[in-house]
This record gives structure tokens, C-alpha cells and sequence, in this order.
């Protein structure tokens, strides 16, 4: 971004400024309307306010959707091409739109250069909160830019019709230590998928949907098996568990399932609960 005026040495410590004008490429004539304030000539670097790392944009949104290929440095027309990501029913290639067309004719142009250069997958935009390109092609509005990417994921893999292929544990919030899928009755532990029988995600999911709760160990081992006493399936499924995890992570893994006496049992880390298209 260029600034329009600029202030130097004494007079910007008055508040006066020198209003900058075009001279030659790459220079600018500073006056002022103070008489006292001499004139002096100016270069870009003098008028630059805030510069925009795009090629570091487009990578790190490029890591957040969990895409590859493309290239995200910024072309002529104001355009990262940020990569494509493929889901069991099909690809989607995201872009990222830095600058406006301006004009309807330019935005239609946009329009089929993503659509070719995103053949055969099916091409999104992403454009900052509040802009409308008016391109006919599907936009994804970012409201933070230096957030973690997830709900942009969502809406992404939404307007592709390729929501339902994706992994919760992609969308989750990053917060989340522990992602449960009802839908696909899978459960990831710090974005490790855990190859876990029928007791042990029963187990997790009623702690899960109660995260920060004593559960009731009654309440618990009727949730994961009504054939045996309550507290006698409670515990072994625990114990079971932590061999698991143990034999999975390593001596340093998080205690998931917490004993509080003979009172019941809670989760012992972050979760979030749901599926992709809930």
C-alpha cells in the first residue's frame, strides 16, 4: 500500500507532511503547505506503508485447506493459485483472489482462467470478508486471515459437494486434542486415526460428548456394554484402552480416560464430537 503524504524529521513531529506527486518512475515531488517545510523528492520506499508477503500467504493458506500443487505467488491479475485437494468423490482447486477485477468483463475473464486452469476439479475462490467478485464462480469469504483455515475448509469443500468425503479431524477446531466422527465411528488423538475395537469408541464417544463432565460409571458401562456390571466393563475397557494407546504413542501419552474414584470417570483432554456435514 502506498501512502499519499509522509512526514519527516522535524515537521512530522508538528504534524505537517509532504503531499507526494508523481515525478519520474520510481520518484515523487513532496510539498507541503506549510512555506516552512522544504520540498524534497521522495522514492517508493518512502511512501510504503504496508506491504503484503503474498507468496507466504499463499503458502500458508495453501498448508491450512491441505493443498497441493498450484503456485502461490501472485500474477498479474492480482491471482494465487493455491493448489487442488482430492476427496473420494473428487478434486477441488482453490484460488486466492488479492485484487479486485474491477470491471464486470474482467471479472468474467477471471472466471475462465481459473476454470481452465483448474480443469477438471471443481474451482473456488477465496476472497476477503465483504467482496463479491461476481465472477459465476464459487466464493469462500475470509474473515481472519491469520486464522486456522477450518471453517474456510468447510465452506470450501461445501460449494464442491465434497463436504461428506472429508475427515472431521480436518475440520475440527485445532483446539481439539480428541476428534470423534459419529458418522464414520472413527477417532483420531492429535491427528493420529486409532485403530480402536467397538468398546473403546463407545468408551470415548460418551466421554467425549460429555468433555469436562464426571460421567457416572454406572452411566458409562451401560453405554458400552449392558452384559456385564457396569464397573466391571468401565474398568477394563479403560485399562484395555491404555495398553492401546500405549503400545500406539509411546510411554508419553495423554491419560485419556480418568479415574475419579469410585465416583465415575471423565476425559482427560480436549474434544470435539460431530460430522462433516453437521
Amino acid at each position: 500500500m502506498r501512502a499519499r503524504a509522509v512526514g519527516s524529521g522535524v515537521a512530522q513531529a508538528a504534524g505537517r507532511a509532504h503531499v507526494a506527486m508523481p515525478l519520474t518512475k520510481g520518484t515523487w515531488w513532496g510539498t507541503s503547505e506549510d512555506p516552512s517545510v522544504a520540498a524534497l523528492t521522495l522514492s517508493d520506499a518512502d511512501l510504503a506503508v504496508q506491504s503484503l508477503d503474498t507468496a507466504r500467504l499463499g503458502a500458508e493458506w495453501q498448508h491450512k485447506l491441505g493443498l497441493a500443487g498450484g503456485a502461490p505467488t501472485l500474477d498479474a491479475h492480482g491471482v494465487l493459485d493455491l493448489g487442488h485437494r482430492g476427496e473420494r468423490r473428487g478434486s477441488v482447486h482453490v484460488f486466492l483472489v488479492a485484487a479486485s477485477p474491477g470491471t464486470r468483463a474482467r471479472a468474467l475473464a477471471l472466471a475462465e482462467r481459473v476454470r481452465r486452469a483448474s480443469a477438471p476439479d471443481v474451482p473456488v475462490l477465496l476472497v476477503p470478508e465483504g467482496r463479491s467478485l461476481e465472477t459465476g464462480l464459487a466464493e469462500v469469504r475470509v474473515r481472519d486471515w491469520t486464522g486456522d483455515g477450518r471453517a474456510e475448509l468447510r465452506e470450501v469443500l461445501r460449494h464442491a459437494g465434497l463436504l461428506r468425503d472429508a475427515a472431521l479431524v480436518d475440520l475440527a477446531p485445532a483446539s481439539a486434542r480428541l476428534v470423534v466422527c459419529r458418522e464414520t465411528r472413527r477417532i483420531w488423538l492429535d491427528g493420529t486415526l486409532l485403530p480402536l475395537p467397538t468398546r473403546h469408541y463407545a468408551l470415548l464417544l460418551a466421554l467425549a460428548e460429555r468433555a469436562g463432565e464426571l460421567v457416572p460409571t454406572t452411566e458409562l458401562g451401560e453405554k458400552i456394554s449392558r452384559r456385564q456390571d457396569a464397573d466391571v466393563t468401565a474398568r477394563q475397557a479403560r485399562q484395555a484402552l491404555g495398553r492401546l494407546l500405549k503400545k500406539t504413542f509411546g510411554k508419553n501419552v495423554v491419560e485419556l480416560v480418568v479415574a475419579e474414584g469410585r465416583k465415575g470417570y471423565r476425559l482427560g483432554t480436549t474434544a470435539f464430537v460431530g460430522a462433516p456435514e453437521a
